[in-house]
Order: C-alpha cells, then structure tokens, then sequence
C-alpha cells in the first residue's frame, strides 16, 4: 500500500481492525439504538489506496511505477492461481509481455477486486447484518474511476457487496442540461472531469 495509514481495503484482518476500533466502539455506546435510532453505517467512497492522488482519476493498471495493491492473501491467491510461472505473471503487470500481459492484468484485477468485495465491503455488511443496522455507501465512479485502482475500486459491482443499499454521487453539475457539450466539460472537478461520462447524450 502507498498511504501508509490508510486502511488495506484487500486483507480481512486490516478490515477487521477497522471494525474493531470504529463499528465495535459504536456499538458499544449506543448498541440500544442500533436498527432504531441508529440505522447503520455509510462508506463514503473507500478505495484501493494504492497510490492515494498521484494519478487521480487514471490510475490505470500497467502503468511502470505504479505501486499495486497487495497484502498476503493475495500472495497466496497469486501463487495458487498462477503456480510456478507466478513470478512472471507479476512481472507483466508493469511490462510489455505480449499476450501474457493482458491476460495477467486482467486475472490480477479480478483477484484484487474479489478480496475488496469480500473482506472490506463484503465484511462490513455482514457485520452490519449481524448487529440490526444497515450498511449503505458509495464509491467514486467519476471518468471510470470505478474500473480502476488508486481512488478506485477496480469493479463497481463488486465494490458494492454487502450493501443493503448502494448510491451514486450527484454533485458539481454533472448531470446539468448540457453537460455533455464541450461549453461544459470543465465546470467541475478542477477542470478534469468530461461531461460524456454523466451523460446519456451522445452528441
């Protein structure tokens, strides 16, 4: 992980702590008014955090200096699925490998993006399931944010696991009449969102 006290959203046991010091101490002052007062938990854009702001909304796997998600159960899904050649694998992460390196950017995304979807939002609505309130979120999807590491979470569906219920944001215009034409492209965003994306308009 890049951001050092970020939480590694792939590995249970990080996850777990996170549960621990925020969830269990929640339901530990207010636990009588969990399902009631206190419907449940929302996770306002969580992320992959390999490499926190540095490529912002293009963190794109392939890229040569790009550090990549990784924790020890990857590791072994890795070494399992990959067996012997694993290590070559790695490499045509960050390097041209012909054929191998699609196919292995591919495999490595739907490893990572299955451990997100199981131990961060999986585990959360779980717990959330366990203890009567509801767990609710949303993750960046902003210019395909969503299919792609850093700020994002590599599979929007499977980023969404475990929800009871799953939103999207609607802020800075983006889905304003015309958005979608080039007089509106930079409106929000610092100048880097295209409003295409929030639109269904083609032209």
């Amino acid at each position: 992980m890049e951001e050092k006290i970020y939480i590694n959203t792939i590995d249970a046991s990080s996850v777990r702590f996170f549960l621990d010091v925020v969830y269990e101490s929640h339901l530990e002052h207010y636990g009588e008014d969990f399902g009631n007062t206190f419907a449940g938990f929302f996770s306002d854009e969580p992320e992959l955090g390999n490499c926190l702001g540095e490529y912002g909304h293009n963190a794109a796997i392939g890229q040569p200096d790009m550090k990549l998600p990784w924790g020890e159960e990857l590791f072994g899904m890795v070494k399992s699925f990959w067996g012997s050649g694993f290590a070559v694998r790695l490499a045509a992460l960050w390097n041209q490998m012909g054929d191998l390196t699609p196919q292995s950017r591919y495999e490595y995304m739907n490893m990572v993006t299955d451990l997100y979807g199981g131990n961060f939002c999986g585990q959360i609505g779980e717990w959330c399931r366990e203890h009567g309130v509801e767990y609710i979120g949303h993750v960046i999807e902003d210019n395909g944010t969503h299919a792609r590491l850093g700020l994002g979470t590599g599979h929007y569906f499977k980023a969404l696991w475990g929800q009871h219920m799953s939103g999207i944001d609607v802020v800075l215009q983006q889905i304003r009449p015309g958005y979608d034409k080039m007089d509106f492209y930079h409106i929000g965003g610092k100048g880097t969102y295209n409003g295409t994306f929030f639109s269904s308009r083609t032209g």
